[in-house]
């Protein structure tokens, strides 16, 4: 349990990179939709399985956490989208 409460500070830091990160490739590589949530994740797991390993926790963490973070920039982009009314 203390493992996942040290993951999640780099996991907060991690979604917003992440979200950005995925919709730079998304406008520069003309990424149909129903792919963003798998480069999202992809990303996310990119990005926090380096950061754990630097602060020597475990790698299933890092990817645990990097799912958790793609998959939280998808439901962050989406749900900004739809309350902004694009």
């Amino acid at each position: 349990m203390e493992n996942l409460l040290n993951i999640s500070p780099v996991v907060g830091a991690v979604i917003p990179l992440t979200l950005g990160l995925t919709q730079v490739i998304k406008t520069a590589v003309k990424l149909d939709k129903r792919f963003v949530p798998l480069v999202s994740v992809l990303m996310g797991v990119a990005l926090c399985v380096p950061a754990l390993f630097l602060l020597e926790q475990n790698p299933y963490l890092g990817i645990f956490g990097g799912i958790i973070a793609g998959l939280s920039a998808c439901g962050l982009w989406s749900g900004v989208k739809a309350t902004s009314g694009r």
